[in-house]
């Protein structure tokens, strides 16, 4: 991981510095379903305070669990990067300036939302316009929930937006096949923060490498970053895997100089057996 050393520290906690959070929690009573828990541990101040005697260096995390991004700054996280295991939103390519490219090109929406009862209000009709108008009633909440904690803990919480600009080096995003792979790859041409890995298949037998995936591998040859992370959507478990097909998965990775990370459960060390037989 030579290009360590290029991240940016953003870190900015100091836990001596932390008092207890005196929160309106209005804000917190209006936001709803699997997201509110992670607003529930930026509140908890104790918990907030032992994480931030630890030291990270590197914390990784899924862009659909946005919330947990301020609370690595809260914990004084150096190194902060983003994943997504499906094309990103709308409201990401929009923080960055790339919107009215996806748009020229016809890349899709990705999670759209059904409009609700009393309509939408955008000013435009186009589908990745009425995204990020739906979404930013979203971020709203989030940035005044953070704002708060962050000058209750005498630090200088970044808006989402400026933490997806500035804080986040990198945004590893597996486009599955969801998006031409090659396609995106054009589009992003000068763009140092995102990185399509696209999707990779596991083999189900003893086979090489099809000319998809074969493909993926070339394109992170040439890639100068040093690090891939492998997203496969939902994770792998041992229980439905093979000896050689765990082989041949470690075989077909090991084609490439890269750091590779993988969500997987090993039950009963199964796959780590094997990776240690295969050195």
């Amino acid at each position: 991981m030579s290009n360590i050393d290029h991240f940016s520290n953003n870190a900015a906690a100091d836990c001596s510095y932390m008092s207890p959070p005196d929160l309106n929690l209005e804000i917190l009573d209006s936001i709803h379903g699997e997201l509110k828990k992670y607003f529930e541990i930026a509140k908890d101040y104790h918990l907030i305070q032992a994480l931030c005697l630890q030291q990270y260096q590197v914390c990784i995390n899924e862009l659909r669990y946005y919330p947990l991004y301020p609370i690595f700054q809260l914990i004084g996280c150096k190194h902060i990067v983003a994943t997504s295991n499906m094309p990103l939103e709308s409201i990401y390519y929009y923080y960055l300036g790339l919107l009215p490219n996806i748009i020229h090109n016809g890349i899709p929406v990705v999670l759209r939302r059904k409009p609700n009862k009393h309509g939408e209000t955008s000013s435009s009709n186009n589908p990745h316009e009425l995204a990020v108008s739906q979404r930013k009633k979203e971020i709203k909440k989030f940035d005044i929930f953070f704002k708060q904690i962050g000058e209750n803990m005498k630090i200088e919480e970044k808006y989402f937006k400026n933490i997806i600009k500035y804080v986040i080096r990198f945004i590893f995003v597996n486009t599955q096949f969801l998006i031409d792979f090659e396609a995106m790859s054009d589009i992003l041409i000068d763009q140092e923060k995102i990185i399509n890995i696209g999707g990779i298949a596991i083999q189900q037998n003893n086979q090489a490498l099809n000319g998809q995936e074969a493909n993926i591998f070339n394109f992170a040859s040439q890639n100068d970053k040093q690090i891939i992370f492998v997203s496969f959507g939902t994770m792998i478990t041992s229980q439905h895997l093979t000896d050689i097909q765990i082989y041949n998965l470690v075989k077909n990775f090991s084609q490439s100089n890269y750091l590779f990370i993988w969500a997987i459960e090993d039950v009963e060390y199964k796959i780590f057996s094997i990776l240690d037989n295969y050195n």
